[in-house]
């Protein structure tokens, strides 16, 4: 959805388009939460595990913070100290949302094009269904044990 207005209600000359969302997280993970009602067959349910799954924002914004924490604790282990390179803590949060991006799976095989009705800059890969794709923990830690970045 396009940003048509600043914050005062004057019309912008030029929409702002932010990419949103950033990236698609797992979901559909087993939970026990909702075991007693879902997993009797009498009443729609019946997962194969007994687990039934949770799907949505709710369950695969936690797994995308979860990266996030794994690579703060390896650029914790990376620092100075230990011949890393050190960011200083107000890039940290630009640093690992840009390497989720970069180490994320296009989901819909469109590397380099953008659903849009206009061009947006530097958008490899996105599309406003899943983002920059589906996030890597994997190739995420492996770009930051690579590259040695820590935190000052």
């Amino acid at each position: 959805m396009p940003i048509l207005f600043d914050k005062r209600g004057h019309r912008l000359p030029v929409p702002i388009v932010r990419l949103r969302p950033g990236v698609t997280g797992p979901d559909g993970g087993n939970t026990s939460f909702f075991v007693a009602r879902t997993t009797d067959p009498r009443v729609g349910g019946g997962e194969p595990d007994q687990f039934p799954n949770f799907f949505g924002t709710s369950a695969s914004a936690p797994h995308v913070a979860g990266i996030a924490a794994l690579m703060l604790e390896q650029m914790n282990r990376n620092g100075r100290s230990r011949g890393g390179i050190d960011l200083p803590a107000k890039v940290v949060p630009d640093f690992i949302i840009s390497t989720l991006r970069a180490t994320s799976s296009d989901i819909r095989n469109r590397a380099g094009r953008t659903i849009a009705p206009f061009a947006i800059e530097d958008a490899r890969g996105y599309d406003f269904d899943s983002g920059f794709g589906y996030v890597d923990a994997v190739k995420a830690l492996a770009v930051v044990k690579a590259l040695g970045i820590g935190t000052d």
